[in-house]
């Protein structure tokens, strides 16, 4: 690493080339990170909306859809009084109550031929799904409350220190749904008729025949399996499945003042409507790089240029806000409301232990019990 003297001692051209390089690092950092602003901003009404795919009792984890209050958003506020927005509504429509995944998911879960280890295998990444759009839900109403302006500034920031907590949330929740999905392993699918919704049966212990002996093979080799691979395959299914609901947050669609809009039209957006504060930031960082890399007398020739063009001598609007049209006075609206009056019939053991109970019915040990007894009974009596 070169020494002050030695930097000192640099051509000016070699330096004037690093402070360019150094000012387009800087020009394409601050792009992506009020980029970032701006998804969270969308993302943050996204979650006002009640469109995210957080209830396990409705679609897309189940058939039944819910009914979602449609409200309209303020978005670009401005500071002064009366204060003014744009109108964003994000509508619960067949777009956005769609998931490739999870409808894929409860396809198959539905379909005549559901096979339960790949229903186990489905189950824990339904779940772990269903709890990153629950905390991201409730993360985004929180930065919701806000200011705009603050949450622009330091949503990125917010954003890196909440992503971590999630990842060990969701690490401590693939564990727990590694060992109590396993109840799938004790379940049979008796639909053979290739049509219909899967019947599911606990399959009976009484004998200790071949599939019961299988179930018990599964549960002991996924648990060798875990011991083996979890920290390999939570390093890449935790932040997989972060960023595929990421991904599916941000694909909303929406309008904006009646306008077809979306995660990039927010994006542009936020570019316009905060320019002269991306521009500000931006001025203030190569001013100060201009006075450590070039010198003092170097370091005027930033703050000449920013003087000349927000006093209109060289012509550009950089530090001029956007007139923007199409602004109405903001109207707070809360949190849309969302029900859902399905009723689910669980078809998966209450636990696992339940399941390695011989005389187990269902999760249920004493109506197991029961249950197996009468069949005995039949069988020793030859009715």
């Amino acid at each position: 690493m070169a020494s002050s003297d030695e930097k000192k001692d640099e051509p000016y051209t070699t330096k004037m080339g690093d402070y360019l390089i150094y000012v387009v690092v800087v020009l394409v950092s601050i792009l992506f990170y009020y980029g970032c602003s701006g998804l969270i901003l969308y993302a943050c009404k996204i979650a006002q909306s009640s469109v995210l795919p957080d209830n396990n009792k409705c679609y897309p984890y189940e058939d039944t859809k819910p009914t979602v209050e449609k409200i309209t958003t303020d978005i670009f506020t401005t500071l002064k009084s009366p204060q003014m927005s744009k109108k964003l509504e994000i509508p619960y429509d067949k777009y956005n109550s769609s998931n490739t995944i999870l409808d894929w998911i409860r396809s198959y879960k539905n379909s005549s031929d559901s096979y339960f280890l790949v229903n186990y295998l489905m189950t824990i990444l339904e779940s772990t799904m269903l709890a990153n759009f629950s905390m991201f839900g409730a993360v985004l109403n929180k930065l919701n409350l806000l200011p705009e302006l603050l949450l622009v500034l330091i949503g990125p920031i917010i954003y890196s220190i909440v992503a971590p907590i999630i990842f060990i949330i969701d690490s401590i929740y693939f564990i727990y749904l590694w060992f109590a999905e396993m109840g799938w392993f004790f379940k049979d699918n008796t639909n053979n008729t290739g049509k219909g919704m899967p019947k599911w049966e606990d399959i009976s212990a009484l004998s200790f025949g071949f599939r019961y002996a299988t179930a018990i093979f599964l549960v002991i080799l996924f648990i060798i399996l875990f011991i083996f691979t979890a920290s390999m395959v939570m390093s890449f299914y935790i932040p997989g499945v972060f960023m595929l609901c990421i991904f599916s947050i941000i694909t909303f669609r929406g309008t904006l003042n009646g306008n077809p809009a979306s995660g990039l039209t927010i994006i542009k957006e936020t570019y316009i409507h905060y320019k002269v504060l991306i521009t500000s930031i931006f001025t203030f960082i190569v001013t100060v790089m201009a006075f450590n890399q070039l010198g003092t007398a170097s370091g005027i020739v930033p703050i000449v240029i920013a003087g000349a063009i927000y006093f209109g001598i060289i012509a550009i609007d950089i530090y001029k806000p956007v007139v923007e049209n199409g602004m109405t006075p903001v109207i707070n609206s809360e949190i849309a409301k969302k029900t859902c009056d399905a009723v689910i019939e669980m078809v998966k053991p209450k636990s696992l232990l339940d399941k390695l109970n011989p005389f187990s019915g269902g999760g249920q040990s004493e109506k197991g019990l029961k249950k197996q007894l009468i069949q005995l009974g039949k069988k020793l009596s030859g009715n």
